[in-house]
């Protein structure tokens, strides 16, 4: 299955949740990697994570996970290998 690589900015709840809490779930929930690439990203504020995987769990992630959730989101931000 193929690679790829997804660089979002991610929702949270800032009053229960930390950026790595996070990430950290959907790491075990979907079986991708994750970072933050900055804490502030350009889209609001949120902090911009890569998630890297294969292409079905990482689209599933980006589908699923709480404001992740938009179908399109892949469609611009996700690249190959």
């Amino acid at each position: 299955m193929a690679q790829v690589t997804a660089i979002v900015d991610m929702a949270f709840d800032v009053e229960k949740e930390t950026p790595e809490a996070v990430l950290a779930g959907i790491g075990a929930e979907f079986g991708i990697e994750g970072r933050i690439v900055q804490m502030v990203g350009p889209g609001g504020g949120w902090p911009e994570v890569e998630l890297k995987g294969e292409r079905a769990s990482v689209e599933q992630a980006l589908k699923d996970r709480g404001g992740m959730d938009d179908e399109d989101l892949a469609e611009g931000w996700m690249f190959e290998g």
